[in-house]
Order: C-alpha cells, then structure tokens, then sequence
C-alpha cells in the first residue's frame, strides 16, 4: 500500500509507464502481490482510456514477475477440524456445507460449481442438469479452459444424490444462492 502512495496524487493523466514499473519493481518481494497491484491499476487504466481520459495505459508493458505456483494439501489435523466445522455448520447453513464438501471431494473451482462472482449468476453455475450420477460425471459449463465433463469418485456422486431435492429440475442449481432466483 505504502508504494501505491507515490501515484494517489497524481492526476490520472500523470502517470507514466515508468512510474508504474518502478512501483512495480518496488514489489520484487512480493512477485504475486506486485502482480496483483499492476492487475488492479491496469484495469483503471483501461477504464480512464475507455472514458477518453488518457490515450494509452502506462500499465499496459510493464512486464509482470514470474509467479511459482503452489501446490499444498490439508494436513490431517486441518482435515479433522474442517470436518467438525462442517458438522457444526450443517443445520444453520447446508448450502455452503454442500459446497465445500463438493470442492473437497472432487477438486473443482468454486467458480465452477457457483458461477463467477463478478457476473450475474447464471450460465456458468452447476445445474442438476449437468450432473450425471448414473455414469459419475459433472459437466462444467466454464471451467478454466472452457467447458468440460469431469469424472467424479463415488463419494462425491452419493453426496450429490442425497442432495438433490425430490422434484428438483435440470434448470436448477446444484448449490442454490440464499435467494429463490440465485
């Protein structure tokens, strides 16, 4: 936050791709926050080109860090008190309790199963109409890479199957939102 400080008062039209990439390096430490930081001021940018404010994105070359993914699983113990929390939780909220149980069991993003937050949910959340218990598939509407279909274990399949409602039709989301059209 302290290196955003040196552009908060510049006038948008100020700010150069050379100040950018020194706030930029300024974040070595941190390659993905950095990253992060040039995600958020490019956006604005691109937003202020849209309005006519600026001709070009400063942003816009600033060659991004490497980023070394990782990779971590939940220890036994985590395992164990994520489990209890999710017992604890079951009776106030199932819908979040029948998310995370999903995630655990077959891997899938969030955004997978409920859409993408920052979108009007809808085409891309999971519908019984997608799932397959009979063969042990999901079929993703927009995963990462475009639609998908995607095996899940057994375990994963009988949590669905005590899921779904009686009645509960193909057009209707797997995890319902807290409001009847969600």
């Amino acid at each position: 936050r302290s290196e955003l400080a040196s552009l908060r008062k510049k006038p948008v039209k100020a700010v150069r791709a050379g100040q950018v990439r020194r706030l930029h390096r300024k974040m070595a430490d941190t390659p993905a926050a950095a990253n992060r930081t040039l995600t958020a001021l490019s956006a604005a940018f691109s937003f202020a080109r849209a309005e006519g404010l600026i001709e070009a994105n400063p942003c816009e070359h600033v060659q991004r860090f490497e980023e070394k993914g990782r990779r971590r699983a939940l220890t036994r113990d985590e395992l164990e008190r994520l489990g209890d929390e999710l017992h604890r939780t079951e009776a106030t909220n199932p819908r979040i309790v029948l998310l995370v149980r999903l995630l655990a069991l077959t891997g899938v993003r969030r955004s997978e199963v409920v859409g993408h937050v920052h979108r009007v949910r809808g085409g891309d959340a999971l519908r019984w109409g997608d799932v397959d218990l009979d063969r042990g598939l999901v079929t993703l509407r927009d995963s990462k890479t475009g639609p998908q279909v995607r095996v899940i274990g057994q375990a994963a399949a009988d949590l669905l199957q005590v899921a779904r409602s009686e009645g509960a039709e193909d057009d209707d989301y797997v995890i319902p939102g807290a409001k009847e059209d969600q």
